[in-house]
């Protein structure tokens, strides 16, 4: 693992990041710089880097399977093009991942008139955690007066990074120039591994699948719905002496319907009493018929009468 880490302080008191560097001050080319390495952290403000301001830079070549910053930055600053060298490159291969967070930055610049630089990424996963602060992380291969770099990014999965034109607050992939002719970025994501799985051998014959009655499939398909009564005949068919009717009102039954006559209670008139009686108890006890009685003399006769 190679680990690049903080800041200090030269002799005038100002930050300067910890960094693995090649650097050119004069008109030489400067050289190129390679990390081979399983992990390569960048954080808290340090650099790798390749720089020449007034010439030729290197190219920075970095193999590694997995390449993680976290506020640090790969750089590559050139101040001259010459020939067909179009500045300075940043080549990320074999990677598994590809991490950026916390304004983290991957740069490939140029200076005057110069032509920035490509940067090439080969990565299986390339992600961009969201930004903490004002710039979010960035991939930038830019120029002043020449013309942008270009941007070849190859992975499986792409999180929380996409192109732009110019940088924003966000996470971005830009390749542009002020003056001159802006870069290319193309970003490759292919969406299945053929190496995963084979084919199988026995693939479906497509031949069974077909119908083979090309009269019968030359009439097409139907869907018919029919009723009670069945279908009626089609005026393209011939006519039929089979043809039977069948009933289908409901059949009566056998059985007779059984009738009950009312039942009539004969009910006695009341009538009037024609008598009375004085029974054993001394109650009065009415009569249906008249009481034959035996006239008496009075007891008592008026005087006079005889």
């Amino acid at each position: 693992m190679v680990e690049v880490t903080g800041t200090g302080r030269d002799n005038k008191g100002e930050e300067v990041p910890s960094t693995l560097l090649a650097e050119s001050q004069g008109t030489g080319k400067a050289g190129d710089l390679t990390i081979a390495t399983n992990r390569l952290i960048i954080r808290d403000g340090a650099a790798v880097s390749v720089s020449s301001p007034e010439a030729q830079a290197g190219d920075l070549n970095i193999t590694a399977n997995t390449v993680a910053l976290n506020r640090g930055r790969l750089t590559a600053e050139t101040g001259l093009s010459r020939g067909n060298r179009e500045g300075a490159n940043i080549n990320l291969q074999g990677l598994n991942l590809l991490r950026l967070e916390n304004e983290s930055q991957i740069s490939a610049e140029a200076f005057g008139n110069a032509n920035g630089g490509n940067i090439n990424i080969d990565t299986k996963y390339l992600i961009a955690l969201p930004s903490k602060g004002f710039n979010g992380s960035d991939i930038i291969a830019n120029a002043f007066r020449g013309n942008g770099g270009n941007i070849n990014i190859t992975a499986q999965r792409i999180f929380g990074i996409e192109s732009r034109l110019r940088p924003t607050q966000f996470n971005d992939i830009t390749a542009s120039s002020e003056f001159g002719t802006d870069g290319v970025i193309e970003i490759n994501t292919p969406e299945f591994d053929p190496t995963r799985e084979e084919l199988p051998a026995n693939l479906v014959d497509v031949s069974r699948l077909i119908e083979q009655n090309l009269c019968q499939a030359g009439q097409g398909s139907q869907f018919t719905v029919t009723g009670r009564g069945g279908l009626p005949n089609s005026p393209n068919e011939a006519l039929s002496s089979n043809e039977t009717w069948e009933d289908w009102r409901v059949a009566a039954s056998d059985q007779q319907p059984v009738s009950s006559q009312p039942t009539v209670s004969r009910q006695e008139s009341i009538v009037e009493a024609q008598g009375w009686v004085v029974n054993s108890q001394g109650k009065v006890v009415l009569t249906a018929e008249p009481i034959a009685t035996v006239p008496r003399a009075p007891l008592l006769t008026q005087g006079g009468c005889k």
